[in-house]
């Protein structure tokens, strides 16, 4: 009886937000003989939320809605089936919007998960000139299959293989006219490996891989003489990723904190959605307008949160009031300049019963390789409703 197979089985049922498996380990009726009892407090079979926020641009729309759907084991083999679709909301649709919609299933066999998904993605923004004003729109769409295999596991360790193989395709538009030096089509060969640890009640993830451009299922080829300047399809980019993630206890208060750092490198030039971005919500936090990307770089963001729990009535509460401290830089080629931001955040979570609600205010720094700088801000709410 090998007790990692039984973890990472149990690890696969678990997937499934419908599961909550667990294993028993029982004498049987003979010396040396178990019996293993997995029991599971299964719930519905499908879940889903709806939720509102103020993460999209002003050009497209800043306050979006989106709603998901979960459907579990549809097929009896503990497949998983999500779909999404989001919008933005209150806006002109004739001027300004953006909308995205995806689907993506997921079926385990022992050791192995293959992933397929597809998005599609449009946008449209007024772009106002000096005698006239026009529409400028756009769509893409990615679809990828991706397999994941445990090659490794113990008690505290878990190494992961993956392999991905995805087809962007994306088009862009100005008064209906297409501009064909900012559409194309890529394919792109990723290979992962990645190895986490639990030790002393800390989670470290470490991540390392490689992207390739490759001339498949429609994806471009470079052309025999390029520049050196122009972007390449065939590119190959190094990534790199590290997380540590824990919890502790000062002042008989308990606290947790993160830390993760992110990384690519890349030796040619890369198309915009290749390059690597460092400004955002989910990379130096405090950047409504401003921007900073490149074909080499790093963020590194840091976070301490102070969890508080509590009733209401007979409802439980819990707040996260939290601070962090967030940098980036990138390095471009060829006379485009690089950069460097930090940005410091204060927020608070809270729950309600199922329901939460997520605010921060940011506060961004940018400063060019040209020497010039900006300063930024950026106040996020979202709220999410499960139903």
């Amino acid at each position: 009886m090998n007790l990692r197979d039984f973890e990472q089985g149990i690890d696969q049922i678990n997937r499934l937000s419908s599961n909550s498996a667990r294993i028993d380990i029982r004498p049987g009726s003979s010396p040396g003989d178990s019996i293993v009892v997995v029991n599971n407090e299964a719930r519905k079979r499908w879940s889903g939320y709806a939720s509102l926020d103020n993460s999209g641009s002003e050009a497209t729309g800043r306050y979006q809605g989106s709603v998901s759907l979960g459907l579990d084991d549809l097929v009896g083999i503990n497949d998983g089936l999500s779909l999404s679709h989001r919008q933005s909301i209150g806006e002109d649709r004739g001027s300004k919007m953006s909308r995205s919609d995806g689907f993506s299933v997921s079926v385990p066999y022992g050791y192995w998960l293959g992933t397929l998904s597809y998005t599609d993605f449009s946008y449209r923004t007024l772009v106002r000139g000096q005698v006239t004003s026009f529409v400028s729109k756009g769509d893409s769409q990615t679809a990828l299959f991706r397999l994941d295999r445990v090659a490794y596991r113990d008690q505290s360790d878990k190494l992961t293989v993956s392999a991905t193989l995805a087809r962007k395709e994306n088009h862009n538009y100005i008064a209906d006219l297409l501009i064909a030096t900012s559409s194309r089509v890529l394919s792109v060969l990723d290979l992962d490996v990645n190895l986490s640890r639990v030790s002393d009640g800390r989670l470290i993830s470490l991540d390392a891989g490689v992207s390739r451009g490759v001339p498949v299922l429609g994806g471009m080829s470079d052309p025999a003489h390029s520049a050196d300047s122009a972007p390449r399809a065939e590119f190959t980019k190094f990534k790199f990723g590290l997380g540590v993630f824990g919890s502790d206890r000062l002042g008989g208060r308990d606290f947790n904190w993160s830390s993760s750092l992110n990384a690519q490198h890349a030796a040619e030039v890369l198309f915009p959605g290749e390059q690597i971005l460092v400004t955002g919500p989910y990379a130096v936090r405090g950047f409504t307008r401003a921007s900073l990307a490149g074909d080499s770089g790093y963020y590194w963001r840091n976070e301490i949160g102070l969890p508080m729990t509590g009733r209401l009535g007979a409802m439980p509460v819990s707040f996260r009031p939290h601070v962090g401290l967030d940098f980036g830089s990138v390095i471009n080629k060829h006379s485009v300049p690089g950069g460097r931001a930090w940005g410091m955040t204060l927020g608070c979570s809270a729950t309600l019963g199922a329901a939460s609600l997520q605010t921060f205010f940011s506060r961004g720094y940018l400063k060019s390789d040209d020497k010039t700088s900006s300063k930024d801000h950026l106040f996020s709410v979202r709220l999410v409703l499960p139903f």
